[in-house]
């Protein structure tokens, strides 16, 4: 459970001071609500601090309160996840009263941080991240929180990270009907029923408004309402409007965040996803948070990969710079992570009891491992360093069976030497085969190690961080793999100018490395950075070719690239450079943007017709606007290219190949 900043004070009754089942000391109260208190406590035999959460007396009557408070404690206590405050214990005293021990958590919550107002973009993609993720580990055991909002999000500080998300509260949440039977409910009895509307009306998706069945997308429209609100500082609808929130869910489509917050700046790519979130039919939302995830991690990737969270287990080709928003919100997200080698979760298979046990043991578990999040837990023993050098699934092996191999190996190895020792003495002696060196002396033979570091390896160094990749790197220094990863690992440390030198010999060593999303994302942040800059343009100007010419020109048009960063790449996609590394559809975006005159611009729409592609619409709309010039603005800057057709025929062939 968590404290906050505006936390109730310390009252007097008669819950103070007593030990619960001879396990938990109550402290200080530290809030109430309509089910009951919450105190700080400690447990007296591991002197450890814990929330305990006490269901008011007069509610112990109620079947249906103590149904949900029970619910909360199954759904805390069987999610096991870094950003779920976990339940611990559960219990009944001899006096009816029922009492639920959860993790403490000392935080603020995610309703006092939007007070002042919108958050930053990076900042609101980061923490609805960790939400997700948290929804993955929830819907992978059938568990849907239904009341996911702010009030229930706690942000603490853990490590680096100041947003560290806790969510908390699964009072309401949808439970499996074999998991409510306990020392209170009754075995195998229904906790909700269809026509039953559970939550908060802001929050709540429109079917589950209705009273009908959900499933794990309503949480989904919960944690799109979250992001708007995060972006815009108010949530999409006005529940004071005269039709309802559900009225305006029923019958108008999502307002623009412009329209809610005039002068609130949100790239399109991440409103895009908050729409799409907040579909008003189900099946237009997102499948799975694991979708959710993917589509957060290609947007974080390019607006704030410093933030952005890699973890092993996770969905390959979902962290990624630049352009992932497109291929993270296609209906077709799945079919591609398939093509990737990523599994393809949709409702019906996150809820199987296989792919949950799998979800929960790998990608779940390997979630908390990741920049920002809890490590994965090691046995605090002297076989710790020897673990880590294991594969994942391997780490979790008994010290006895761990200590059984190497002795085994041990012993074969010397097996091996007496005979090869035997055999050798036996047989005829013959002249030696030495390697000469180059001044003629004898050397020893040199045993040439792999050129690769394995999967698992690469994995585990991953996980474990910079110190890890480095010793990795000094292994296998022609691995352009572990170069890119440790060029990434400098870069979350902000080490720019080491993450930059090291991604040039990655791509020395592999020069298709030009393509990974990867070492586009530390290009990308490293050509923002003073001492790194000179370096990053060399690369992205240079080796990068025409990626490189495509990183250049989005910091020329993304908002909030400092201006003497913009004015330099802009200066270059000026040069004989530049138009010999594009490729033809950023060139003919280009031309478009630096034309100065209407009969310049008419004469580049035959080439963009032919190659243009998004970069080049952003202009060829702007130029079908018939104002925009003279001291007012409402003079038409382009009268020329209203004879005729061309402009309206180049914008829809782009338009019908972009699709």
């Amino acid at each position: 459970m968590s404290t906050s900043d505006d936390a109730q004070p310390e009252v007097t009754d008669g819950w103070l001071g007593r030990v619960l089942s001879e396990r938990y000391r109550l402290g200080s109260l530290l809030g109430e609500g309509a089910m009951g208190r919450v105190y700080d406590a400690e447990h007296v035999m591991m002197r450890k601090r814990v929330a305990v959460k006490i269901l008011h007396a007069e509610l112990t009557r109620v079947p249906e309160v103590v149904s949900r408070f029970e619910r909360e404690a199954m759904a805390a206590a069987n999610i096991d996840h870094a950003n779920v405050a976990a339940a611990t214990d559960f219990g009944k005293l001899e006096d009816g009263s029922i009492y639920l021990v959860l993790e403490f958590v000392e935080g603020r919550s995610l309703r006092q941080e939007l007070q002042p107002g919108p958050v930053s973009v990076p900042r609101a993609l980061h923490i609805v991240r960790q939400m997700a993720s948290a929804l993955v580990a929830a819907h992978a055991i059938d568990i849907v929180h239904r009341d996911l909002k702010p009030e229930n999000v706690l942000l603490v500080h853990k490590a680096h990270d100041p947003d560290f998300v806790k969510v908390l509260d699964f009072g309401i949440a949808k439970v499996p009907v074999s998991a409510t039977a306990g020392p209170v409910s009754q075995p195998g009895a229904p906790i909700t029923r269809v026509g039953m509307v559970f939550g908060t009306p802001e929050y709540m998706a429109p079917e589950q408004a209705l009273g009908k069945e959900v499933d794990c997308r309503a949480d989904i429209y919960a944690l799109g309402v979250i992001l708007y609100e995060l972006l815009a500082g108010v949530r999409p609808f006005d529940e004071h409007h005269e039709l309802g929130v559900l009225g305006q869910q029923l019958s108008r489509p999502v307002p623009r965040v412009a329209d809610r917050a005039p002068g609130v700046d949100v790239p399109e790519p991440v409103e895009a996803l908050a729409h799409r979130l907040l579909k008003r039919e189900v099946s237009e939302r997102p499948g799975s948070a694991l979708e959710v995830v993917r589509a957060l991690d290609g947007l974080l990737a390019q607006y704030a990969p410093e933030l952005l969270t890699t973890t092993p287990g996770s969905i390959p080709g979902t962290a990624s710079y630049p352009s992932l928003a497109s291929y993270a919100l296609s209906p077709d997200s799945a079919a591609r992570a398939e093509l990737e080698g990523a599994p393809s979760l949709s409702p019906r298979t996150l809820s199987s009891p296989e792919v949950a046990q799998g979800l929960v043991s790998e990608a779940v578990h390997s979630e908390a491992s990741g920049a920002g999040l809890l490590p994965v837990s090691m046995p605090d023993d002297w076989l710790s360093p020897l673990r880590r050098q294991l594969p994942p699934r391997l780490r979790a092996l008994p010290a006895a069976l761990l200590l059984a191999v190497p002795a085994g190996a041990l012993l074969f190895g010397l097996m091996v030497v007496v005979l090869t020792w035997a055999f050798a003495v036996t047989r005829e002696p013959e002249a030696p085969e030495v390697a000469a060196s180059a001044s003629g002396a004898a050397s020893s033979p040199v045993v040439t190690p792999s050129n690769s570091a394995s999967a698992e390896e690469l994995d585990a160094a991953r996980r474990d961080g910079l110190d890890a990749l480095t010793k990795l790197s000094a292994l296998y220094p022609e691995d352009a793999r572990v170069q890119s990863e440790l060029a990434r690992a400098h870069g979350l440390r902000k080490e720019y100018a080491k993450a930059v030198e090291v991604t040039e010999r990655a791509l020395d060593l592999s020069p298709e490395l030009v393509s990974s999303p990867g070492v586009a994302s530390t290009l990308w942040v490293a050509a923002q950075d003073d001492v790194s800059q000179d370096a990053a343009f060399a690369l992205l100007q240079g080796k990068m070719g025409a990626k490189g010419a495509d990183i250049l020109y989005d910091l020329v048009t993304t908002q909030g690239v400092k201006r003497s960063v913009v004015n330099r790449a802009e200066k270059w996609l000026t040069t004989p450079e530049f138009q010999k590394n594009s490729s033809p559809a950023l060139n003919i975006a280009v031309a478009l943007r630096q034309a100065k005159t209407c009969q310049q611009r008419a004469g580049l729409l035959m080439r963009a017709k032919n190659v243009g592609d998004k970069r080049a619409l952003v202009y060829l709309h702007r130029f079908a606007t018939p104002t925009g010039c003279g001291g007012n603005g409402r003079r038409d800057c382009n009268p020329c290219l209203r004879s005729g057709d061309a402009l309206k025929t180049t914008i829809e062939a782009i338009e019908q190949r972009v699709k």
